[in-house]
Formats: structure tokens, C-alpha cells, sequence
């Protein structure tokens, strides 16, 4: 091979390299990170947006809409409680059914319903 074509090879190899590294500090970071929140009894604003896979700004806009509880000690920075951005995620407001779970509620209304008007005109003529 010619000096120009290892050359080349060579400075591609350590771009590969140096993309492959960074990638593994990335997930190194984010896996700290994410060790760091949950032996954390509270989080930031920036730590809740990271957290929540949101950003900032809709972190404050949450917080303005009465959407989302924090803490502000003494006037200061904002704080969340981990287990009330759980409990945010996780409300039952937030929770869309599939088709399925929304068909198997549906039969069993009807078959209570049908159970209770059978009941219900049993209880009439007994009277």
C-alpha cells in the first residue's frame, strides 16, 4: 500500500475510533447520571427534564399549568421529588387504553348490566 492510502485508512480508523469512544463516555455519563437520580431524593429542573425525556422549558410550562408538584425552599431553585414525577407520569389521566383492555370493559358492562336488569325484574315480581 501506498504512504497516502495508510494514511488515509490510518486517519480513518481513529475517526471510527474517536466516534466509538465518545459514544461509550455518552452512555457512561447518561448511566451515571441516571445511577446518580435514583439515589436522589430530588431533582432539578434540568435533572426532571432529562428525566422525563422532556425539556426545560416544558418542565416551566408544566409548573405554571399547575400540571406537575415541585418544591421551592425558601424562594430559591426548584426541586422534584422523584416519587411525585413517577406518580406524574404514571396518573391515571395519562393513561390511554388499547383497543383491547377498552372491548373487555365493554363486555363486561353489558354482562353486568344485563345481569342487573335480569335481577332487577326478578326482584319486580316478587313484589
Amino acid at each position: 500500500m501506498s504512504t497516502d492510502k495508510l494514511n488515509i485508512t490510518e486517519s480513518l480508523q481513529n475517526f471510527v475510533l474517536s466516534i466509538v469512544i465518545g459514544y461509550f463516555n455518552d452512555v457512561q455519563l447518561t448511566l451515571a447520571e441516571q445511577f446518580l437520580n435514583k439515589n436522589k431524593p430530588f431533582l432539578t429542573v434540568q435533572e426532571a427534564a432529562k428525566y422525563l425525556q422532556l425539556s426545560v422549558p416544558t418542565i416551566y410550562t408544566y409548573i405554571n399549568k399547575g400540571l406537575i408538584s415541585y418544591y421551592k425552599p425558601s424562594g430559591g431553585k426548584i426541586y422534584f421529588s422523584l416519587s411525585q414525577l413517577n406518580d406524574f407520569v404514571l396518573d391515571e389521566a395519562n393513561h390511554f387504553k388499547s383497543k383491547k383492555q377498552i372491548e373487555s370493559e365493554v363486555e363486561t358492562d353489558m354482562a353486568l348490566n344485563k345481569f342487573s336488569t335480569k335481577t332487577a325484574r326478578r326482584m319486580e315480581g316478587k313484589k
